[in-house]
């Protein structure tokens, strides 16, 4: 099995055990965020309003989102936009994030590297906290190349929460303090809503694996050309995901490629390991 069908199995699985119309503590299970962070209302508002400035969207924009999931980041970004889209390749999270019946939303299948989409579609494209999942650089091509692609000339492209290679070793750091600080509080709760179709419920992970999956502080995987090492499943028993490291310069040089402008700047405020994520902005020429 590759890793995009690990992939793809993974969020499918936990959109199963969620069921339909989950609240944003279900959501945050879906894409293996721990609720104890991400359901704070006002770091989730700071991480949306963030999305929003970055991409330059407003009250009629047309966005796309590549990776949606489940609609964890949907449900803030689409009541401040025009229109929605969201495209994950995990056809179980799209049925979860259709669920949550948002008026100017539409969710599909598709694969972020072969978009369904016409040149120029969208006022504005993003993911975030997908290129995470991508073992090298090389495979990272084809979304970005794609996602420039279905942006019109003149709009942004936002591929954002990216660890940084650089910075590995401060990050794992500031992982075990995070960490630390997680465990003294009470242990994270599991879903909200009762599956409805006979999946069993996974074991839940330890703090450790759960702040692996949520912030990249597995082992220190770097992204590069040579194969990618087993993932670290999370859960192990349907797909799993590893998150992996890239350097800021190969975005930078894949930009002069593409003919796009390229800015690199800090992940939102509130994000707990600001300095250590960092966003990648690419303009389309007019």
């Amino acid at each position: 099995m590759n890793w995009k069908d690990e992939a793809r199995q993974f969020f499918s699985h936990r959109a199963k055990v969620v069921g339909e119309r989950p609240a944003l503590h279900d959501l945050c299970y879906v894409s293996g965020r721990d609720p104890r962070v991400w359901a704070d209302q006002s770091r989730y508002d700071d991480m949306m309003d963030s999305i929003v400035r970055t991409i330059g969207a407003n009250a009629s924009s047309r966005v796309l989102e590549v990776g949606c999931a489940a609609g964890f980041i949907a449900c803030g970004v689409a009541p401040k936009i025009g229109q929605y889209v969201g495209v994950d390749v995990a056809e179980g999270a799209i049925e979860c994030a259709s669920s949550l019946n948002l008026p100017n939303a539409t969710f599909r299948v598709g694969d972020g590297g072969a978009l369904p989409f016409d040149s120029g579609a969208f006022d504005s494209v993003y993911c975030y906290d997908v290129l995470t999942n991508f073992p090298t650089f090389d495979s990272v091509k084809g979304l970005v190349q794609d996602m420039v692609r279905v942006v019109r000339p003149g709009g942004k492209v936002l591929l954002g929460s990216i660890p940084d290679a650089s910075n590995v070793d401060a990050f794992l750091d500031a992982v075990a303090r995070f960490q630390a600080e997680l465990a003294q509080q009470a242990p994270a709760t599991e879903p909200a809503v009762t599956p409805v179709s006979s999946a069993a419920k996974p074991a839940a992970p330890t703090l450790w694996t759960k702040v692996c999956a949520i912030f990249g502080g597995g082992p220190k995987t770097v992204a590069s050309s040579e194969p990618a090492p087993a993932p670290a499943s999370v859960p192990s028993d349907q797909g799993g995901i590893t998150c992996f490291y890239f350097a800021k310069q190969d975005f930078e040089s894949f930009a002069k490629e593409l003919g796009v402008d390229c800015v690199i700047e800090e992940v939102h405020l509130r994000h707990p390991f600001y300095g250590y994520r960092y966003n990648v902005v690419l303009t389309k020429p007019a």
